[in-house]
């Protein structure tokens, strides 16, 4: 038997495995729906365990690049926990991040002091959206404002 023959025979077998097994008509509802900005009519209703479902694929958490260690053997990185964006210092390539600062406001934009182990952080107070620099330094895990704006 050649291997055309071959791919042939196995195509009509896989065929015939698929054919066998009994074809379900989707159970749709149809449903007319008007919100004051779209009707839709004969869209079906998404179900609320999909919706859960497909939020594990939607509710990602990325990390950013802030910032090396003074001794350049870790790096510092912004990732979100909970609702807002912390700062989290990993220290190997792989490893868990550690969590380094636990505010109610979002961290953003950290460097390190040249030459120093202190960081320099941006932060939002109150929901102001008048962003202020604050110290942080990772020894003692204590912070101070630094501007006042």
């Amino acid at each position: 038997m050649r291997a055309c023959d071959f791919r042939l025979v196995a195509f009509f077998l896989g065929l015939s495995l698929v054919a066998s097994e009994p074809i379900r008509a989707q159970e749709f509802s149809t449903r007319t729906v008007n919100n004051g900005n779209v009707v839709l009519d004969g869209v079906p209703e998404i179900s609320p365990d999909l919706a859960a479902l497909l939020n594990r694929y939607q509710n990602v958490r990325t990390a950013s690049f802030q910032d090396w260690t003074a001794d350049g053997r870790a790096i510092y990185i912004t990732t979100r926990f909970g609702e807002v964006s912390q700062l989290h210092r990993v220290d190997r390539p792989g490893g868990a991040r550690r969590q380094l600062t636990f505010f109610g406001e979002p961290v953003d934009t950290v460097s390190r002091r040249p030459d120093g182990a202190d960081l320099v952080f941006r932060m939002d107070e109150g929901g102001s959206e008048f962003f202020q620099l604050f110290a942080y330094e990772p020894e003692t895990s204590q912070h101070r404002r630094l501007t006042d704006g």
